[in-house]
């Protein structure tokens, strides 16, 4: 059965205003009050979002907006309409992106012209990904429009939302793992659904660990108007599944800073606030359709829009600072958030950190530019596994501290005397190293993988059961979809094939690396090459 991703974002319609004089030369700023609560134009000082590529997974985006086209990233590897898959990542011509929906290269809205009158579709269905696009990142001085807050930045349109705002978890999965592949810098997730899906929890981690930021929103409460506590009833993908926070949450605010009525909210899921009414942003255009007629529009009101923003903060976070990771980009947003005002007691530790303020946080990454990378305050263990005649022991010690010895394990039978092979990776796609070990000299091609503590996850052989030159392993991202594949070559006397395994034992491919007549065994690694 497919599990369903509801769109609970449902953008309000509220009465029409108008607002402060005209700063930026697009004429509809006025209307963008929002961007002025976040502090928007002092930050623009510093950054506009330039050399930054944020994935919208949405219900589409109309890449042929006035406002947007020229913000719409173009994939360099893709040759457009020659109907060959040039960058082999399983799309062809996705030159703008990819509709999972419709399994088309045209990321934009689709619907029959009927489909309002009938009720197959709703207008904020079709618009929400054109509108959620706008608010992050529509072109701004160019003298028409509105002004996006990362204005100079690309969007990666990905559609996984179909023309009544709903969509399944395997599309969504399969979109994370697209913005992965084609290496976006942050995804947008105005979306949010009530299935918890471990596919959906390890396309996500798998993000995290390459260092793009995913940012999500905490859902609206549509019925009863009062939003949900997510410590008590969970929503995905805003809240995480373990102890790391791997998503960045995103509650909404009023235009008083009082927590937006129907808003959900959660200390356990909500990391941030944002302004999340009266958006007045681009929509989705089509000439000869009087219900699409006008290329902008407003007001709305949700925590999708609240979300748009902080990606939109967190695409000016990287510019101003490109050296910068997803949960760097993360802690410098929540660090430098302002102190809640006028928010109601009861909301005090559920609606995150505090509300979003984009200047002090650009500011905080342009000032520490140069400080980025000896800031980083990762952990880093050695294993140690030994060769030769000697038990296949591996251990484990914390460089971080001084080289302190961790903990050891037996890859094999203590009476074992042939060593062990180790490589680690992360195979499983879950955003942790497992450690692979193969037998040494003597041994047979017996390969085992553990999980960091040395318990055993998954064994096979990858050559004959009967060999005993032993086995070399190795790692690496053979296919580009973001989990670790095992390397296999024969130990001496083995031959020439190298061997490449899933996280199973299944194994995908071989290939001949030297001649046929070759007994010398193999030894590879995985070379990454832009």
């Amino acid at each position: 059965m497919t599990k369903k991703i509801l769109l609970f974002l449902l953008l309000f319609l509220t009465p029409t205003a108008v607002f402060a004089a005209l700063i930026p030369n697009d004429p509809f700023f006025i209307y963008q009050d929002y961007l002025k609560s976040i502090n928007a134009q002092e930050a623009w000082d510093i950054a506009d979002g330039e050399g930054v590529v944020i994935a919208v997974l949405d219900s589409g985006v109309d890449i042929n907006h006035p406002d947007l086209r020229d913000n719409i990233w173009i994939n360099s590897g893709e040759i457009l309409n020659d109907g060959i898959d040039n960058d082999h990542n399983g799309y062809i011509d996705d030159t703008h992106g990819w509709d999972f929906i419709a399994g088309s290269n045209d990321p934009n809205p689709k619907f029959t012209s009927d489909c309002l009158s009938s009720g197959s579709c709703t207008e904020i269905g079709i618009n929400h990904g054109t509108i959620i696009a706008g608010v992050i990142a529509a072109v701004g001085e160019n003298r028409g429009g509105i002004i996006g807050l990362a204005h100079n930045a690309k969007i990666m349109p990905l559609r996984v939302l179909n023309e009544q705002g709903v969509g399944d978890t395997e599309k969504v999965v399969q979109a994370i793992n697209y913005a992965i592949l084609k290496k976006a810098d942050i995804i947008n997730l105005s979306l949010s659904g009530i299935t918890k899906s471990e596919n959906l929890e390890n396309a996500l981690k798998r993000a995290y660990k390459r260092g793009i930021l995913v940012v999500a929103a905490a859902g609206n409460d549509a019925l009863s108007n009062n939003g949900i506590d997510l410590d008590i009833t969970k929503m995905y993908p805003v809240c995480d599944s373990d102890a790391r926070n791997i998503v960045l949450g995103v509650g909404a605010l009023d235009n008083f800073g009082k927590k937006l009525s129907f808003s959900n909210y959660g200390a356990g899921c909500v990391d941030i606030s944002a302004a999340g009414e009266r958006f007045y942003s681009s929509l989705f255009y089509l000439a000869d359709d009087k219900n699409f007629s006008d290329y902008y529009g407003g007001w709305w009101s949700g925590t999708s829009g609240a979300t748009a923003l902080v990606s939109g903060a967190a695409g000016l976070v990287k510019s101003a600072n490109p050296n910068l990771i997803g949960e760097e980009i993360m802690n410098i947003l929540i660090d430098n958030s302002n102190q809640f005002v006028n928010l109601e007691k009861k909301y005090s530790d559920k609606m995150g950190s505090g509300a979003l303020n984009v200047y002090n946080a650009v500011k905080a990454a342009a000032k520490d530019i140069d400080l980025t990378f000896k800031k980083r305050n990762y952990k880093k263990y050695l294993l140690t596994a030994p060769s030769g005649n000697f038990s296949p022991i591996i251990k484990t010690f914390n460089l971080s501290e001084n080289s302190t010895f961790l903990k050891e394990f037996l890859a094999y039978d203590k009476n074992f005397r042939g060593g062990v092979n180790v490589a680690t990776g992360d195979i499983d796609g879950d955003g942790i190293d497992e450690i692979i070990a193969g037998a040494g000299n003597g041994g047979g091609p017996h390969i085992r993988v553990f999980d960091q503590l040395g318990r055993v996850k998954t064994q096979f052989f990858a050559y004959d059961k009967n060999f005993r030159g032993g086995v070399n392993v190795a790692t690496g991202d053979i296919d580009g979809d973001g989990i670790d594949e095992i390397i296999a070559g024969a130990g001496n006397g083995g031959g020439p094939y190298v061997k490449m395994f899933n996280k199973s034992g299944g194994l995908i491919t071989e290939l001949l690396a030297f001649g046929q007549d070759f007994q010398g065994g193999v030894k590879s690694v995985v070379l990454k090459v832009k």
